[in-house]
């Protein structure tokens, strides 16, 4: 019985982590990708319309760091499903790596780097705008820096989920 395996060993040598990816995979779609960027999140569209803007800004800034977290920290699921599964059939293809660490860097800067320096800019604008004397000059220059960080942010948003697309169409392709 030597040279004979189970359908689930072969099915597992053939595609190197693929089911145990799916996991993952499906965590990082739901969470991140299908989630803020359909309408089942139905709250943000009336929180933008009938919340003061500054209001809504402190709302956004308690969200956004537990976004990046949960779509970094699912990154690093659904990488080490494809690792677990992939353990007994060699390395992981590269593919597959290039796309989940595009993804998890993506995701990193944003959490570390970006959303933290655009929320630091936005509640130095919203200082100002509640002072007693507006500086008008330094406002429309932290609208302008606000701006620059978020538009950054949401670029590099877009990447990660560009990469997540590609991880996920060599997943699909790997089933095949």
């Amino acid at each position: 019985m030597d040279g004979l395996y189970s359908m689930g060993d072969i099915y597992r040598r053939t595609h190197h982590g693929v089911e145990e990816s799916l996991w993952g995979c499906a965590l990082v779609y739901r969470g991140c990708v299908q989630r803020p960027y359909t309408n089942s999140h139905p709250h943000k569209p009336t929180q933008f319309k009938n919340m003061p803007r500054q209001m809504f800004g402190k709302v956004q800034s308690k969200l956004f760091p537990m976004y990046f977290a949960l779509h970094a920290g699912s990154i690093v699921v659904c990488a080490g499903c494809l690792a677990f599964g992939a353990a007994g059939a060699g390395a992981i293809a590269k593919p597959a790596a290039v796309s989940l660490g595009t993804a998890l860097v993506s995701s990193l800067l944003n959490l570390l780097v970006l959303e933290p320096r655009a929320t630091e800019v936005m509640f130095a604008r919203y200082a100002l705008e509640n002072a007693p004397t507006r500086d008008e000059q330094k406002i429309k220059q932290l609208m302008k820096e606000f701006g620059k960080f978020h538009g950054i942010s949401s670029l590099v948003n877009l990447v990660s989920m560009v990469a997540g697309a590609s991880y996920t169409w060599w997943l699909a392709s790997a089933l095949v």
